[in-house]
């Protein structure tokens, strides 16, 4: 019984099961007197009706240890009469007993010297077979009662650790395929923003072609009423395609960390006014927007809260009914930008899911409203970056909705800079644009002579140094993904050119972020800009 209970303190606190298997072995061989042992553990799950492991053993030669490693209900030994019929088996003499008679099983037994055995099933407290404890003898030997209950204790304990460490085996290879389930799911989910980023770079090339293209045939003299609306509906989607571009990589790059803000002092109200005059087209009738307390500045990246407020007004002119309100103020220490419609609601159980990426309202199958949607999950992930939010509220289906979002609030900063573009409006320059996309450069060198620049053209790396040195321009704008040498080899061969460190090279490349603005700083370039640039960006560059 002190042998028992010591065991009993054991298994508690010992986390070698192997050890606990031998412990336990051991323990039944000292109650029963014998001089041999097993203990095994039964998988249902093989054969017609399960098998028994070998799990420890006492006293067994290697091939006795191999003979009995795994043991069928149709075995002549003890353990397998008790799979087939369920209860302790006793053989006091094997050379007498009736079930082995013939078997391989028992000449295995004689062989190593086992006259006498005694097969004891392991129960769980279910009662499910979980496994077996043997004692085998070199004499025959029917085991007392006495010893035959001490050994039912300790099968008790054995049936628990038994038990205890399936359980354990079954969680840990649960928690073992939820990790691999789970770097599944990262590399698709990596795979995934790969595909996106580079779809969203394929898109930029064709985009910057059609809206520099567009901007030549709006700039051109057209007098056929049809011809004029289709270039001004082809800018438009232009300008939609690249928001959607935009916005699948912005996602992505904000999900895992990359994107980084620039952030300063902006007067909210002016900025808002400004991103709603550039939706002029696309608002309905009766868009108003109210300035609520006088000057309001938060402290916030320019361009992401421009790209947040005109989502926030695009998702308004895709639901929004008759009228939009944009309401800017400040408030408790933050700033507030609410847009505010009378379309056609969320419903309630829509509301906090209208954040996660990819969901929208109820589509009808036309899909009129279009969009993927990913604006207001982008705005919820960059109102966090700037450690404000955004709100969402309406009072069901038809009732109109509005959306608030909030920012740190800042101090008005002491001199207000002027517009940009005033600085050195008008100037003529030579320009030297090195670009392998062939609409794209045709329609840039058009579009630039029509402003009175002197423009060159080069469709490769190579050919834009000999050029550079050729024409020796003011401004280079160098297309990054060049063929053969890319656009980062060509501006650090420029910069060692004579003029060269003169020159102002504007890197133009699908790829956005912190970390491509880096690499175009660290080979040289004075900008980086993200395509497709649209011509009034490109002439605020410029200037």
């Amino acid at each position: 019984m002190k042998l028992l209970h010591e065991l009993s303190a054991v298994l508690i606190h010992e986390q070698d099961v192997d050890a606990l298997y031998r412990k336990v072995m051991d323990a039944a061989v000292a109650i029963m007197g014998s001089d041999f042992g097993s203990m095994q553990m039964f998988y249902p799950e093989r054969g017609r009706a399960g098998e028994l492991r070998l799990l420890a053993f006492h006293g067994f030669d290697p091939e006795s240890a191999r003979f009995w490693e795994w043991v069928r209900a149709d075995s002549g030994c003890t353990c397998g009469q008790v799979l087939r019929t369920g209860a302790r088996v006793i053989a006091a003499d094997v050379a007498t007993c009736d079930f082995m008679a013939g078997t391989p099983d028992r000449e295995a037994l004689l062989k190593a010297g086992m006259l006498a055995a005694q097969s004891t099933p392991l129960l769980s407290r279910g009662g499910k077979l979980v496994g077996m404890i043997s004692t085998h003898w070199r004499w025959p030997h029917q085991p007392s009662p006495g010893e035959l209950r001490l050994l039912d204790i300790l099968a008790r304990q054995a049936a628990d650790l038994i038990e205890r460490n399936r359980v354990e085996a079954a969680r840990r290879e649960a928690e073992e395929e939820l990790r691999r389930s789970h770097e599944k799911l990262e590399e698709a989910d990596r795979l995934k923003d790969e595909f996106i980023a580079m779809l969203a770079h394929e898109l930029r090339n064709p985009l910057a072609a059609i809206g520099i293209g567009a901007e030549l045939l709006g700039r051109a003299p057209i007098e056929d009423d049809r011809a004029r609306f289709a270039v001004s509906a082809i800018a438009r989607q232009a300008k939609q395609l690249r928001r959607l571009s935009d916005d699948l990589l912005d996602l992505a790059r904000v999900s895992h960390g990359k994107l980084v803000l620039r952030k300063r002092p902006l007067d909210l109200a002016a900025l808002a006014r400004g991103v709603a005059a550039d939706y002029v087209n696309l608002l309905r009738e009766g868009v108003s927007i109210h300035t609520e307390g006088g000057e309001c500045w938060v402290d916030a990246d320019p361009a992401r809260l421009r790209q947040m407020i005109g989502n926030l007004i695009d998702n308004a002119t895709k639901y929004g009914g008759t009228g939009i309100a944009i309401r800017v103020g400040c408030e408790g220490g933050q700033g507030r930008v609410e847009v505010q419609d009378d379309g056609q609601g969320i419903a309630p159980e829509l509301l906090q899911a209208l954040f996660r990426p990819f969901v929208q309202g109820a589509q009808p199958l036309d899909r009129e409203q279009g969009g993927l949607g990913l604006g207001l999950a982008l705005v919820d992930r960059l109102a966090a970056l700037h450690g404000g939010r955004i709100e969402a509220r309406s009072e069901g289906i038809g009732k109109g909705s509005s959306f608030t979002l909030w920012l740190p609030a800042a101090e008005r900063p002491a001199a207000v800079a002027g517009s940009e573009a005033a600085i050195a409006a008008g100037a003529r320059r030579r320009i030297l644009v090195i670009e392998d996309e062939e609409d794209s450069r045709l329609c840039l060198r058009m579009l630039l002579e029509t402003d009175g620049h002197e423009v060159a053209l080069a469709r490769n790396g190579v050919d834009g140094v000999e050029q550079f040195a050729a024409f020796r321009p003011d401004v280079a704008l160098v297309d990054v993904g060049l063929p053969g040498m890319d656009g980062y080899e060509v501006v650090r061969r420029v910069r060692t050119l004579p003029g060269g460190r003169e020159v102002r090279i504007i890197a133009l490349s699908g790829y956005s972020g912190e970390r491509h603005a880096e690499q175009a700083r660290d080979a040289g370039c004075d900008l980086h800009v993200t395509k497709p640039v649209s011509y009034e960006q490109l002439c605020r560059v410029l200037s």
